[in-house]
């Protein structure tokens, strides 16, 4: 469908729609939206149009170090957080509240944009304790640029309480498609747009053109370039939340992903396990290399993106300014290419504006030298390598599915450059009787190489190997031996290691005749012998096996290059000094009278102070002899030394002090004149805060205007969920609840409509949910569900793409009651047909329900959602059970809209990698993977031995479903209290039997005939998985505990 308003976009080529088609699962489904004019609007715009400005380079800043390391790289904007809370990154130093005016004033100095992050979902009682409120407000007083947003609640909030504060639509949003764009950018009035880290190049080309058709053109599009990848999408992953009570959602990803996961398919553990199979074990099946996306620039450039974001709150000074030293190069450098420029300017950066200037170019151009990092460094500071074709930084998904590549499975950690391979090695650690271990070949060459010649001694404590050399070694360069099985901290067979041997080379040696080998003398493949001062064996663990001898063969990783480290930092040092504003400094005085000093800027603003003592004759007798020519003064001499380059501030001496009305032959303390700079520096400094400051009551933003309330779509919404009423229904049998059960089978469809008790007249079932996660017999159950007088919900996917954008007619086909809306594009893709499209009066008594998707954690959010047009909508599931039960109290009458998972196996991970193409086949996407998930079923087994079922959906999309089943029995009542009416049931790979007596018992509980523990019990006892394996229950993410505290945490950027 068209969007209201939008212009219709030219069709695609048929080769774009043929790959579309191809790329996907259900192809005959795709086939079908390719055909409709859906498609077209999701088509990839044409690269050739010209851009319509150069696109900013955004960095991350953890803390001060990096911050400071962003303005001298070059960043035009920097995006940090707050130690207040409500940010992604919790383990981040971030910054105080009363630290905010003095990031501002620091980034306004160097015209460098500064956006906050207060991108989290935020619960009912922070809105009770003002937590965003306060948050807003300090970011506008000290004139933070944006916000950057995942709550609907606290985008609506910044604009009341701040309406001259930017709003940008997180990439937490879930943003996949045209239409989430659109519907972010006007529910969330949100001027920029962060989209899903899943999209293609043509994708993102496809979501611009879907806002400019909406008449959107001046909101921005923000894409990821550089930096970690979540396995899952952004804002639908709760691994963290379901095992660690630590929720992605909240700041505090437990980071499962990097976890090692064994493959079961058909109830066995698989080949891929095996070290003979897959180098060494791949076991990380979830942990994908990192972004690195140099090389798409220019096309990057050309769809659209207004800005390129460097991930890293959680990295080091030298990793934000080696990867903004990198973006800066590549963006100047594809722009003035596709101006048409024959001449490449310098890196630049935006002014206060965020836009070039000719002048801020020109005065960057001084800060920054001509070091542009090249791939093998930046993935040096920080790559998860995995073997010698895999350096660890991949494009993602910016040319579209490419499972073999993006996850190798073999670490999840940093690994840094290959440098070699073990030839062979030998331990000389000093073992308990004090004489050295006896050297041996692990090769079974023998004596394992010449030894330490007239090199220099080996350590005591140390390790020697013979490594065949790729890259060059220096001394105080750390290294790695590869051993996937002893990963520190990692696995192998599903089972604990003891870690890797590693450390930090000491020497460099001729295998035949011992000498010291420099690194610029040593040639890539002869062998050297390799000699570390500090071995890295982490203490073993309680069952840990300990590390085995080095192997011939052994990868060898360079995991930190000092010279590198150190260049770096020497040139953040000298960027520091050189990227300061330049201030004039002059000091004056007459006997009698206080010695002043004052600091004028470019922009005209003086401060001065006075020392406390006046000036006075000095006693020191003048040196003999005559006086040399132009010599100064003792006093000025002094002046100028205590003033100095003014320390570490942000301001610099423009050129020497000017002592001309400083009267010859007198005196004061140096202290005191220290004293007057720091106070004259301290008072210039706040005026430049302040000139950067908004005013106490700013004029409104004018930027994405949202639409009138729509006070139809709650009409509608009212009136399509009481449409097509159960025939047999009798009211409140149930005491007023009633049940909703989702099926992902046919047959479990078949068994409950045919189940008596939830036939029987009164019966607290009276809804199905048919997830059938690749669309396919989806009629055919709707149908049989509503033979049996029940009524019928079709599931839509968790993402739309924009090859999908047509699905919305396939789901209104289905002769359902209604649909279980999973995401915000769908819902405005439905929202607006009903109202505009000629399908309208039919789509009108369709009732639309809205999932835990879209992420409602409290109650301003919930009825933002349901006022657009939801019937029903459901809670994330980051709230716990107290929370729910509150955000129905709060809700009043619109309590009864709320839809609560009563039992389900939490959906832990959705993401674009297919596990099955990656594991089960040697194919990058449908096209090539011969469909293994159509003829297997797989579990990923954890190390704590939970096997988690994986689905796939239509479009490939992976789903991860928590092996222990989560209940909400023990809240029932609570949730009823609280005004509650429909409970959700959702089965997973159940057997017919067991959902039969499952549906039974929650019917019973909710009739009071039936207690909690009379439910818990039977799904501890009976509700085995497909394997026939049993993994209990628990109440999940609806257990109440206490959020852990950001204090606990550890901190991993630090000032």
């Amino acid at each position: 469908m068209a969007l209201a308003g939008a212009q219709a976009a030219a069709p695609p080529p048929e080769w774009q729609r043929a790959r579309a088609v191809r790329a996907r699962k259900h192809q005959q489904l795709y086939r079908e939206l390719a055909d409709t004019e859906g498609v077209d609007e999701g088509a990839a715009a044409p690269l050739a149009v010209p851009a319509r400005s150069k696109p900013h380079v955004l960095a991350p800043a953890g803390g001060w170090p990096q911050l400071r390391a962003a303005i001298a790289a070059g960043a035009d904007a920097v995006y940090f957080g707050c130690s207040a809370g409500l940010n992604a990154r919790a383990r981040a130093s971030n910054f105080g509240l009363d630290e905010l005016g003095e990031v501002m004033a620091t980034l306004n100095e160097h015209g460098v944009r500064g956006y906050m992050c207060v991108n989290v979902l935020t619960f009912d009682e922070e809105l009770d304790a003002r937590v965003p409120h306060d948050l807003i407000l300090a970011a506008h007083a000290a004139g933070v640029h944006a916000l950057i947003v995942q709550d609907l609640a606290v985008a609506q909030l910044a604009r009341e309480l701040a309406p001259g504060l930017g709003v940008h639509a997180s990439t937490q949003m879930s943003v996949t498609d045209g239409h989430g764009a659109v519907h972010a950018a006007r529910e969330a009035r949100a001027e920029t747009v962060v989209v899903g880290r899943e999209l293609s190049v043509d994708e993102v080309g496809s979501v611009r053109s879907a806002l400019d058709g909406a008449g959107l053109a001046d909101v921005g599009l923000e894409v990821f370039v550089h930096g970690a990848l979540c396995v899952s999408y952004s804002g639908q992953c709760f691994s963290s939340e379901a095992w660690g009570g630590r929720s992605a959602n909240r700041g505090q990803c437990a980071q499962a992903c990097r976890m090692p996961y064994g493959l079961l398919v058909d109830g066995r553990l698989s080949g891929f396990m095996d070290e003979s199979e897959l180098e060494g074990g791949a076991a990380y099946l979830l942990s994908p290399q990192d972004l690195g996306a140099l090389e798409l620039v220019p096309q990057l450039i050309a769809a659209g993106a207004a800005t390129l974001k460097i991930e890293g709150r959680l990295k080091g000074a030298e990793y934000v300014y080696a990867t903004t030293r990198a973006y800066r190069a590549a963006v100047d450098t594809a722009w003035a290419q596709q101006q048409g420029d024959a001449h490449v300017a310098p890196p630049a950066t935006g002014g206060a504006d965020g836009e070039a200037t000719a002048d801020a170019s020109a005065e960057r151009a001084v800060t920054l030298d001509d070091w542009t990092p090249s791939r093998a460094e930046l993935a040096q500071l920080f790559a998860r390598a995995q073997d010698e074709s895999h350096d660890g930084l991949s494009s993602g998904f910016l040319r579209g599915p490419a499972h073999q590549q993006l996850v190798r499975g073999r670490t999840p950690g940093h690994r840094g450059v290959f440098v070699g391979t073990v030839s062979h090695g030998r331990d000389t650690r000093t073992r308990e009787g004090g004489g050295r271990a006896a050297v041996a070949a692990i090769d079974g060459s023998g004596s394992g190489g010449d030894g330490d010649g007239g090199g220099g001694a080996v350590p005591r404590e140390g390790l020697s190997a013979t490594i065949v050399l790729e890259q060059p070694l220096a001394m105080g360069d750390g290294i790695v031996f590869d051993d996937p099985r002893h990963y520190e901290g990692g696995h192998g067979r599903v089972g604990k290691g003891g870690g890797e041997l590693g450390g930090s080379v000491l020497a460099v040696h001729d295998v035949r005749t011992g000498a010291l080998v420099p690194p610029e003398l040593q040639r890539p493949g002869a062998a050297y012998n390799v000699v570390l001062q500090a071995p890295r064996a982490p203490p073993q663990r309680a069952g840990a096996r300990a590390a085995p001898a080095l192997r011939a063969g052994q990868r060898v990783w360079r995991t930190k290059q000092l010279s590198l480290e150190r260049a770096v930092s020497q040139r953040l040092a000298r960027a520091h000094e050189l990227g300061r504003e330049a201030v004039r400094v002059a000091v004056r005085g007459a006997s009698g009278q206080p010695l002043v000093v004052e600091l004028v800027d470019s922009a005209g603003r003086r401060a001065q102070a006075s020392t406390v003592s006046p000036l006075a004759p000095s006693t020191r007798a003048p040196p003999s002899g005559p006086p040399s020519v132009g010599a100064p003064d003792a006093l000025a001499a002094a002046a100028a030394k205590a003033i100095g380059d003014l320390g570490a501030s942000p301001l610099a001496l423009r050129d020497a002090v000017d002592t001309s009305d400083l009267a010859p032959g007198l005196h004061v303390p140096g202290r005191e004149i220290k004293a007057a700079r720091r106070a004259a520096l301290s008072q210039l400094v706040e005026m430049r805060a302040a000139g950067s400051a908004r005013p106490a009551q700013p004029p409104p933003h004018a930027v994405a205007t949202p639409p009138p309330p729509r006070a139809a779509r709650r009409a509608h919404a009212s009136a399509a969920d009481g449409a097509r009423p159960r025939p047999a229904d009798s009211g409140d049998a149930a005491g007023g609840v009633r049940l909703s059960v989702l099926c992902r089978t046919a047959a479990q469809v078949e068994a409950l409509s045919a189940l008596p008790s939830v036939l029987a007249r009164g019966s607290a079932v009276d809804e199905i949910i048919c997830d059938h996660l690749e669309m396919r017999g989806i009629e055919a159950s709707v149908a049989l569900a509503r033979a049996a007088g029940l009524r019928a919900i079709v599931a839509a996917p968790r993402v739309i793409k924009p090859a999908e954008d047509g699905l919305w007619r396939v789901l209104a086909a289905a002769g359902a009651d209604g649909v279980l809306v999973r995401s915000a594009g769908l819902l405005a893709q439905l929202a607006d047909a009903r109202e505009a499209s000629a399908e309208g009066d039919a789509l009108r008594t369709l009732a639309l329900h809205g999932d835990f998707s879209l992420n409602a954690a409290n109650a301003p959010s919930a009825r933002l959602l349901l006022g657009s047009g939801l019937a029903r909508l459901t809670p994330t599931h980051d709230c716990n059970g107290a929370q729910a039960a509150e955000m129905a109290r709060r809700l009043g009458e619109d309590s009864a809209r709320l839809e609560l998972i009563v039992h389900t196996h939490l959906p832990i991970f959705h993401t674009e990698h297919c596990v099955f193409a990656r594991t089960l086949s040697v194919g990058n996407s449908y096209v090539d993977c011969g469909h293994p998930c159509e003829r297997h079923a797989v579990h990923l087994r954890s190390a704590e031995g939970d096997d988690h079922l994986l689905l796939a959906d239509m479009g490939c999309r992976n789903t991860l479903f928590n092996a222990q089943a989560q209940s909400g029995a023990r809240f029932v009542r609570a949730w009823r209290a609280a005004g509650v009416r429909r409970l959700r049931i959702e089965l997973v790979d159940e057997p017919a039997h067991v959902a039969i007596r499952l549906v039974e018992l929650y019917a019973q509980l909710v009739r009071d005939e039936a207690s909690a523990d009379d439910v818990l019990a039977f799904v501890d006892a009976h509700a085995h998985d497909s394997n026939g394996r049993l993994h209990g229950v628990g109440e999940g993410s609806l257990r109440v505990q206490r959020e852990r505290e950001w204090s606990s945490l550890k901190k991993t950027a630090r000032r």
